[in-house]
């Protein structure tokens, strides 16, 4: 294993990943799926709780530093969500020095499993000749979504989540889904992804009445021999260390690439975001991104008017801003006296003298000087609007 296969093999993950949030978006508008791009890791969301809400590729494809994972952890939180991320052995050393720095711990182990696949591919061993392995076609999503939930009927709680999740996959672009049929009637699916010439192996299920006839022998045969034919040349899936499905897919030429390391990060309760009204969205972000230097974290269409847009200063773990355009009369009034002429809000900086100089250079007002009190340095300034803030250097 190198470097080199590692990244090929993650961002293939990554990118069917990113497609099924994307397909999610657009068929559930109102399910807050998302995704973002920090110095090449991958963040995804589909919702609290759901499996595919984490990070791929961290360490691998760019720095994962206190700034990197600072904007991830703000991504999750303002969805109220725990923070995971799936990383490879092979990422940068100082990664896991910075997240157990942060408080993460390993809370899932994965072994990433390959194996190369070419056209005229077989596995060598005897397939069930009752079964029939067929792509679904359009207008099945809910069929295969179906027989994929009756494979977790044994566990009812996660039927309906494991429905919804099959619906996407079949309905996203990229990839390709199968049922294994025995006259006619489907007793199993599986899915396959497609990125970078690599063939993804995920959403395997047989309903239980279906069971040990061979339909999930059928359906990795069929999707290898697909893969290989979309000009795949490497194959992979995930599997529980030890567990009978690596046993299963060592069987069938996979191999394990390494154990891949989920980090978990279970915030504590926090103040996620503070509301600030503004006239329009594009004047507001320059400022913040152009004068006070902060990161424009997400910026997500929420209807024709409207925007969910994120600002927050660089590497920072605290509250962040929603920049809230004024939408009534009311709120248009209160633009730039959020708190009646008191001061608003509460910069820190660990460096007061750098900060400030910085500021004044591109342009902040800042209506008294410099002064040194009990708890710091401070100085009052005002934004765009009129708003006092606070710049302050604690003791």
């Amino acid at each position: 294993m190198d470097l080199d296969l590692a990244r090929r093999l993650e961002r293939a993950e990554a990118e069917n990943s990113r497609s099924y949030i994307e397909t999610r978006a657009r068929l559930e508008p109102g399910s807050g799926a998302a995704w973002l791009d920090v110095a090449g890791t991958y963040a995804l969301f589909d919702g609290v709780g759901s499996p595919l809400t984490q990070t791929f590729g961290l360490g691998l494809f760019g720095e994962a530093g206190e700034r990197e994972l600072g904007s991830l952890e703000r991504f999750f939180a303002s969805r109220g969500s725990e923070v995971q991320h799936e990383v490879s052995p092979l990422a940068d050393v100082a990664t896991f020095a910075t997240l157990a720095a942060r408080g993460y711990r390993p809370v899932e182990l994965t072994s990433l499993m390959y194996r190369s696949v070419e056209p005229g591919l077989s596995l060598d061993v005897p397939i069930n000749p009752r079964i029939v392995v067929r792509r679904a076609g359009p207008g099945e999503a809910d069929l295969f979504a179906s027989v994929a939930a009756r494979g977790w009927s044994e566990t009812p709680a996660v039927v309906p989540f494991v429905q919804g999740l099959a619906r996407v996959f079949a309905e996203r672009p990229g990839g390709a889904s199968f049922l294994a049929e025995i006259e006619g009637v489907p007793i199993a699916a599986a899915a396959l992804g497609l990125s970078g010439g690599v063939a993804l192996l995920a959403g395997a299920s047989t309903v239980p009445e279906g069971r040990r006839q061979g339909a999930q022998l059928a359906l990795l045969d069929r999707r290898l021999r697909y893969g290989a034919q979309q000009g795949c040349d490497l194959a992979m899936m995930g599997a529980a260390p030890g567990s009978g499905s690596q046993r299963n897919a060592e069987r069938h030429g996979f191999r394990i690439a390494y154990t891949r390391v989920k980090w978990g990060l279970t915030p504590a309760r926090t103040l996620a975001h503070v509301s600030f009204l503004v006239r329009d969205y594009e004047e507001a972000i320059a400022y913040f991104t152009a004068v006070l230097g902060f990161e424009l974290i997400e910026d997500t269409p929420r209807g024709p008017q409207k925007r969910w847009v994120i600002v927050a200063p660089p590497g920072g773990r605290g509250t962040s801003l929603l920049l809230a355009r004024a939408a009534t009369p009311e709120q248009a009034a209160r633009i730039g006296s959020q708190t009646g002429g008191r001061v608003f809000l509460f910069l820190h900086s660990d460096d007061f003298r750098r900060d400030y100089h910085a500021m004044l250079e591109r342009g902040v007002r800042f209506i008294e000087s410099p002064r040194d009190e009990a708890y710091g340095t401070v100085a009052v300034f005002e934004d765009l609007y009129g708003n006092k803030w606070d710049l302050v250097q604690k003791r």
